[in-house]
């Protein structure tokens, strides 16, 4: 029954929105970070700086450009504090995705184009998207203006760990993604690579990672064309994961050998 009403109340509703319709949404990321080290070499109070410039770097603003089809998420510029990204913070971060590469998704057509800088070279990743098997729940709140719905997805991910001397091991965990969305807006968009449900989302909850919605403009005076990426060598999702990988393999290798002696770190969770 919940299904059918959240149906009913998307169709309904989108016949409101004409194929002209438009819509940008602001979003805000943030990380909860904790940098661990051997208090004998690194006292707390540099861990405690550590953790705040590793946060700092999931603290940025996003904008999603959408119209019924398609849709552009990409990061706002923003300036970059000196002795911001330090050296360690940069090696470490650097093979990790942080949600910063902007993505063109058309949810018509079940694609996506994203625009990722490894190392200063530049791919245009193109693949299918993956549809998340969302299970909406009862559970409702406001964002805004906004009333909306709480779904949920969970899927086993693989995740790699590395310790102190830089080796790694590949573990198989559950993972859990809380999207909250709002049937008010018709359309089946969202932040990063996320999307698939019976309005536009405005909330993501992964562990200690949030992206959130803090301004919506619908049909803005000013139309826009939503631009699809266009420059870097075209590559597939599997073909890029595997240049990513060993280009993280090197890095971790390279900082192996000169880091300092009880260093260790855990992002998240």
């Amino acid at each position: 029954m919940k299904t059918v009403i959240l149906l009913i109340i998307f169709l309904t509703t989108n016949t409101i929105f004409s194929q002209e319709f438009q819509g940008i949404a602001t979003y805000r990321s943030s990380q909860s970070v904790t940098v661990k080290m051997d208090s004998t070499q690194v006292n707390a109070s540099r861990a405690k700086e550590m953790s705040a410039m590793m946060a700092s770097q999931f603290d940025n603003e996003f904008k999603l450009e959408f119209n019924n089809k398609e849709s552009l998420y990409r990061m706002e510029e923003k300036l970059k504090l000196e002795g911001q990204q330090g050296r360690q913070g940069t090696m470490i971060i650097s093979g990790m995705d942080m949600g910063q590469s902007p993505i063109y998704k058309n949810t018509s057509t079940e694609t996506y184009v994203k625009d990722e800088d490894l190392m200063g070279k530049r791919f245009l990743v193109k693949d299918n998207l993956i549809k998340p098997d969302w299970k909406i729940e009862s559970e409702q709140k406001k964002i805004g203006n906004y009333t909306v719905i709480k779904a949920t997805w969970t899927r086993d991910v693989e995740i790699s760990n590395w310790d102190k001397d830089m080796v790694v091991t590949k573990t198989t965990v559950p993972k859990t993604t809380i999207a909250w969305f709002t049937p008010e807006i018709p359309v089946n968009h969202g932040p990063r690579e996320f999307w698939g449900l019976p309005g536009l989302i405005m909330e993501i909850q992964e562990g200690k990672s949030v992206i959130l919605c803090t301004g919506i403009v619908l049909n803005p005076k000013e139309k826009f064309t939503i631009e699809v990426p266009s420059k870097g060598k075209t590559i597939d999702q599997a073909a890029y994961d595997k240049i990513k990988g060993e280009k993280d393999k090197e890095m971790r290798e390279q900082f192996g050998k000169e880091r300092k002696e009880g260093f260790q770190m855990r992002i998240g969770n």
